[in-house]
C-alpha cells in the first residue's frame, strides 16, 4: 500500500539502493505513482495500490470518493486492487465512512493513513 501523498522519493528511500522502475497500467514507464500501476525491480514486481486512487489515475479527487460511495451502495462494483484503495478507515469492508475520508483528504481536511 502507498500513502496518496508517497513520492518517489520516498519509495527510492524504501527500496534504498536497489533500481526501480514505476509502470503505468499499460506497463509503460512512468513517474506516475498510480493503483493500478507496478514498481518494476530486478528481482520482483510490485503492483501499487495507492490508497484513496480507486480510479486509477494517480490522484485522489472527488471522483474516486463518488466511486467508492457507489460501491458502498451497491450501485457499482469495485473489483481488486481498486477496491482495496478504497479501504482508507479501519474497516475491512467499504462503506460510505471510505467516500467521505476520500473527498475530505481531496479538499486538503484530512490525511490517510495506514
Amino acid at each position: 500500500m502507498i500513502l496518496p501523498n508517497q513520492t518517489e522519493k520516498d519509495l527510492t528511500s524504501y527500496f534504498k539502493s536497489e533500481e526501480f522502475t514505476i509502470l503505468d497500467s499499460n506497463d509503460k514507464e512512468t513517474e506516475i505513482i498510480a493503483t493500478g500501476g507496478k514498481i518494476k525491480t530486478k528481482a520482483k514486481t510490485y503492483d501499487i495500490i495507492k490508497l484513496g486512487d480507486v480510479n486509477g489515475d494517480g490522484k485522489i479527487k472527488a471522483n474516486d470518493a463518488l466511486a467508492t460511495l457507489k460501491h458502498s451502495m451497491e450501485t457499482e462494483k469495485l473489483e481488486g486492487i481498486y477496491l482495496e484503495a478504497a479501504k482508507v478507515t479501519s474497516s475491512d469492508s467499504v462503506k460510505a465512512s471510505n467516500a467521505l475520508q476520500i473527498l475530505k483528504y481531496s479538499m486538503g481536511l484530512v490525511q490517510i493513513e495506514l
